[in-house]
């Protein structure tokens, strides 16, 4: 009688257990725990077994057992985790094309690297857009101050002029009241340049968003601040400032605070993530999650200022973005601010306040 010297196919469920058992074996080894010999004699045993084709099912549920114990004695560390921080080959199309060797990384160090790219990005634009949004209300701070004290300056230039004398006034008042005046006017001519000078940067400003970069020659080339106020005048300068004020809405109202829930999300997201590949507990899941908490951390920084304003006791000694950016690194205060929205119109009778412990 011939017999079938053939191995069967191995369960690919099996084999990737037992490979597993072995690296949480090998993890187990270099951390000194203290594992049962009979543990770690049942993994090797069914590891040759399975090679040999000679595994039977009570080899295999004597394997899961040991492999139950070993799990719980290596928690929190799992097979996932560890599988994530071995490094596998990672043959690129760039190190194809230079014909190098492949690079051997991890998903681990992979999704440092993403992280890690994504928010030097984020920080990167959120900077950009802050010092944008710096020099526009600058501008636009100043043409209203300006604005504001050449109408004074007007007022006091008029006060003089239709000043009458007076009978008991000395000889030389008038003369004073003339040289005040002429200083008056020189203060006005300074301030009327001044408020030019800054309508010509914060049209340069709007062309920006507008896509019109040739406007930063102008400012250059206009030397003489007359001649500056009247192109300012000719061009219609009188939108300038409505225009950038309602671009200065927008980008602190919803640009920055969503830029800068994202940086709070980011800045979260790191942080786990260094805990995780510290403790061995990084798997793919958790790349999933992470995806998910900067989608929640972005609209955070926005939802944020709908349930809580700056002048509130607990953040009064933050801005608003400082608020955003809190938000996007714990969604938790923007869920806990919604809980409590609804609390507020929904009442509750004792019997419903109970919650059935069955019921997720």
């Amino acid at each position: 009688m011939i017999q079938n010297t053939q191995n069967p196919v191995p369960d690919k469920n099996l084999c990737a257990d037992i490979e597993g058992a072995c690296l949480l074996l090998s993890y187990a080894a270099q951390c000194g725990l203290e594992l049962k010999a009979e543990t770690a004699k049942t993994i090797t045993r069914t590891k040759e077994l399975l090679t040999a084709g000679k595994l039977t099912g009570d080899d295999e549920a004597l394997f899961y057992l040991a492999y139950q114990e070993l799990a719980k004695l290596a928690s929190p560390v799992t097979v996932a985790g560890l599988r994530a921080a071995t490094e596998v080959s990672c043959q690129t199309w760039c190190r194809e094309k230079l014909h190098l060797k492949p690079a051997f990384v991890s998903d681990a160090k992979r999704a440092v690297s993403w992280y890690w790219r994504g928010s030097i990005t984020c920080l990167v634009i959120l900077l950009l857009l802050q010092i944008y949004w710096v020099i526009g209300s600058t501008a636009v701070t100043a043409i209203k101050e300006a604005s504001e004290a050449e109408a004074k300056v007007a007022l006091e230039i008029e006060a003089l002029k239709n000043k009458t004398p007076g009978e008991a006034e000395p000889a030389g008042k008038a003369a004073l009241d003339a040289m005040a005046a002429a200083k008056l006017e020189v203060d006005k001519t300074n301030l009327r340049n001044r408020i030019a000078t800054y309508h010509a940067i914060l049209r340069a400003w709007n062309y920006i968003w507008q896509g019109k970069w040739g406007c930063v020659s102008e400012i250059v080339a206009y030397r003489d601040p007359q001649t500056l106020a009247c192109q300012e005048s000719e061009s219609g300068t009188e939108a300038t400032q409505p225009l950038a004020s309602f671009v200065l809405i927008a980008l602190q109202g919803y640009v920055l605070p969503l830029l800068y829930g994202l940086l709070g999300a980011c800045t979260y997201v790191l942080r786990m993530l260094s805990d995780e590949i510290r403790n061995l507990t990084y798997t793919l899941k958790s790349h999933i999650r992470y995806k998910v908490r900067l989608v929640l951390g972005t609209l955070s920084g926005l939802a944020i200022t709908w349930f809580f304003q700056p002048s509130a006791e607990v953040f009064k000694s933050l801005s608003p973005l400082a608020i955003a950016f809190l938000a996007g690194y714990s969604v938790e205060i923007l869920f806990a601010a919604m809980d409590r929205f609804v609390g507020a119109f929904s009442t509750k009778s004792p019997s419903q306040g109970k919650t059935n412990p069955g019921q997720g």
